[in-house]
This record gives structure tokens, sequence and C-alpha cells, in this order.
């Protein structure tokens, strides 16, 4: 059976995607074919009283080159709802984290 190289080449650069329920799509996931040895996690948390309002985002950086490998926001939530927002927040770091602790494609 024959290939082609350009879409050979297309299939290694694509990644996996998490089919785990908490998959990820509202943010950004820089596919890599072996994750770095270190990870950086930022997490910003940003309350404004006077509209209720909150909103945190998570970044996943290499902290060797400063490369963003992944990002998930959530840019509004009510500040009544802020228990369920921040459980929401851990779980989503979980399911980012999985994905480069165990790089594996062929679980």
């Amino acid at each position: 059976m024959t290939t082609n190289a350009f879409w050979q080449q297309g299939e290694v650069q694509a990644g996996r995607v998490s089919a785990r329920p908490y998959a990820l799509s509202d943010g950004y996931q820089q596919t890599v074919l072996a994750p770095p040895d270190v990870l950086e996690v930022r997490i910003r948390l940003g309350f404004i009283r006077g509209d209720h309002h909150g909103r945190w985002l998570v970044e996943v950086i290499d902290p060797s080159g400063g490369e963003l490998l992944a990002m998930y926001s959530r840019p509004h939530f009510a500040l009544s709802q802020v228990d369920e927002s921040l459980a929401d927040l851990g779980r989503r770091v979980g399911v980012l984290l999985a994905d480069y602790l165990d790089p594996d494609p062929f679980p």
C-alpha cells in the first residue's frame, strides 16, 4: 500500500483528541509529539464585585522557552456561582494536565 507523504505527515501533526467527558473545546491546545519535561500552570481569577461578575483563565506553558501549550478560559460567571465555577476550573485543569502527563496517543 502506498501513502501520500503529505497526508501522512499531517496525521502525525494532528495530535490526539481527548475522549474524556470533560474534553475541552473552549480554548487552545498546542499538539506536541513529546511534551516538555517541565510544565508551568498559571491560573488567573478575576472578580468584579459591582457587576457580580467573575472570570478565570488557565495557561499551560513550557517554562524553558515560554511557549504557550494550552489556554482555556471562562470569561463570565455570576459571583453567586463561584463554588461551581471553581470546581469546574479544577476539573478542567485535571483533564488538561492528564493529556500532557500521559501523552500516550494509543491508550
